[in-house]
């Protein structure tokens, strides 16, 4: 017995632990990738479906009529139930307002995953493979906080209302591409916006090279603090992934020895018995159910931070793409306009050719004195009912459209891999930290007087607009 024991413990020690221990974890793995593909699935075609490559396709049609009818849908109930004063007010303050309830959040999320893993993960690291990451894991949690501090408090490259000084600064940075970023004054901060800056509605002040506002981690992404985002993104997946490796080591040691176990005691049985011919192998779901009791949350915890790890890390290699590229969130969202704006231009102007070779048929046919067909005479009678009648669709119109440079379609911006990434490490504005010159002052001047007359232009098509909604509706 002793011995078909110690042959049953050395079959088990050359037993793949990957390949036992995900049979036992199989219908845990499948469900849970039911689940989250489909989140990932539905978030992809909500956030992406509309992207360039998509938008002239069956998904970029299902997300532009989707999208539609839930905003026709999600108007009408808002109109229905919650046009109170009580709801706007939570409205305002949770999406239009800077608030800490995500960051909240995410403290609540690792620091509740820290307390369960000092309870069921810390007390069964005891061998020598596992004792070292016993202060591993919590030099990877206070780094992680610490990634996540810096994000929070760190200048994204803010310029308030009036600021003329930070302005300056910043326009040292980046020169205007006359494509996306043009000399324009802010009509809220009352200053002229330098290239690759946003005005953030949400931290109402406008801010360098903005990426985005992340509720995480309730502040802008920008010129300055972009580092540390993308820094705070990748402590967060490792400490995932981490937890994750941790969790799967324990519940593969577990396994052994519940495997042993269960050999042990069915040697016994057939010893006592006199039975033979049993599987020495546990069922995978009595294992899984002692595991889940021996272990409590590890097993659940290691499954759900390995997943949020992974989406958190490619989450974070997309910025890093973006970094590569020198571009931001927010201006790939502008190169899409560009590239529609680009097309919208070349259907206008292969429309127009075709209307004036049309015209010229016409002539020439004129000129010879033959006769059409009923089926010709029909075609360029349709070709000249083409012509630009509208304004914005005239002949000279199109022909005076200036298309932008081939350097500024390529990215004025992106200065190779290297420069990229040290622009990142090392942002323009700390480069040049002295106070703006007396000339770099003078460039701002006038930015109040034009954001006056920004507000009046806005004010003008806002009244526009709605009187054309008032006679349409009169209508």
């Amino acid at each position: 017995i002793n011995a078909e024991y110690g042959q049953q413990q050395s079959t088990l020690r050359s037993m793949s632990g990957l390949s036992t221990t995900v049979q036992v974890l199989l219908p845990v793995f499948r469900s849970l990738f039911l689940v989250f593909g489909s989140f990932a699935a539905i978030m992809l075609f909500v956030v992406y479906g509309n992207a360039g490559c998509l938008k002239y396709t069956p998904i970029g049609w299902c997300h532009s009529g989707s999208s539609k009818l839930l905003s026709t849908v999600g108007r009408l109930l808002y109109a229905t139930f919650c046009n109170n004063r009580l709801v706007r007010g939570v409205r305002d303050y949770v999406f239009y307002s800077p608030n800490p309830l995500m960051q909240l959040v995410y403290v609540g999320l690792v620091g509740g995953g820290y307390v369960v893993f000092l309870r069921d993960v810390l007390p069964h690291m005891s061998d020598e493979f596992l004792s070292i990451h016993r202060y591993v894991s919590h030099a990877a949690v206070a780094f992680t906080f610490g990634t996540f501090a810096l994000a929070c408090f760190s200048d994204p490259g803010a310029m308030n209302k009036g600021d003329a000084s930070a302005a300056a600064l910043y326009a040292r940075s980046f020169p205007y591409d006359e494509l996306m970023y043009t000399r324009k004054a802010c009509r809220t901060c009352e200053i002229w916006r330098p290239a690759r800056s946003k005005h953030c509605a949400i931290c109402d002040r406008c801010v360098a090279r903005f990426d985005h506002h992340c509720p995480w981690i309730n502040t802008c992404v920008g010129e300055r603090n972009v580092r540390w985002f993308i820094l705070f993104l990748f402590s967060t997946a490792f400490l995932c992934m981490y937890e994750g490796w941790l969790s799967f080591m324990l519940a593969r040691k577990h396994y052994f020895v519940l495997s042993a176990d269960y050999a042990r005691r069915v040697l016994r049985h057939m010893e006592r018995t006199g039975a033979s011919g049993m599987s020495l192998s546990p069922p995978p779901q009595a294992v899984l159910g002692a595991m889940l009791r021996d272990l409590r949350l590890v097993v659940p915890l290691g499954l759900f931070c390995g997943l949020m790890g992974l989406v958190v890390f490619l989450f974070g290699s997309y910025h890093i793409y973006l970094v590569l590229r020198n571009t931001t969130t927010n201006e790939t969202f502008k190169w899409d306009d560009v590239n529609d704006w680009l097309h919208d231009v070349a259907r206008r102007r292969a429309r127009r050719e075709r209307v004036l070779a049309a015209r010229a048929r016409k002539q020439l046919d004129t000129a010879r004195g033959k006769s059409r067909s009923k089926k010709h005479a029909a075609k360029a009678a349709d070709d000249d009912s083409a012509s630009y009648d509208e304004g914005s669709d005239s002949d000279s119109d199109v022909a005076a459209i200036k298309l932008p440079s081939e350097a500024a379609l390529n990215n004025l911006y992106n200065r190779g891999v290297l420069g990229n990434l040290a622009e990142i490490v090392r942002p323009p504005c700390t480069r040049s930290p002295t106070a703006p010159t007396d000339d770099e002052l003078q460039l701002q001047a006038g930015a109040v007087a034009a954001a006056k007359v920004e507000r009046e232009r806005v004010e003008r098509r806002r009244a526009a607009r709605e009187a054309a909604k008032k006679a349409k509706k009169q209508e």
